[in-house]
């Protein structure tokens, strides 16, 4: 199972998390949201960052992770 990190918390998350989690093929690991967000939680999965963290999760030492950014749409994976 992969690791994946959903970027944005509106109101695409709810059906974007009920797709990822029936499929099976990813591990939601949190969400990147605001600063002020940080520690919330939203359908049991924490806010692990902000925008400002992108680079150090996705680039210095953070490969391997997928992320889906949600704004208004929503593909299939």
């Amino acid at each position: 199972m992969e690791d994946i990190i959903l970027i944005g918390s509106g109101g695409h998350a709810k059906g974007v998390i009920d797709t990822i989690e029936r499929q099976n093929k990813y591990r939601i690991v949190g969400f990147i949201e605001k600063e002020e967000n940080k520690g919330k939680k939203y359908k049991n999965y924490e806010v692990i960052g902000s925008d400002d963290d992108l680079e150090k999760l996705f680039l210095n030492g953070g490969g391997g992770k997928k992320c889906i950014y949600m704004y208004g749409i929503f593909r299939n994976l």
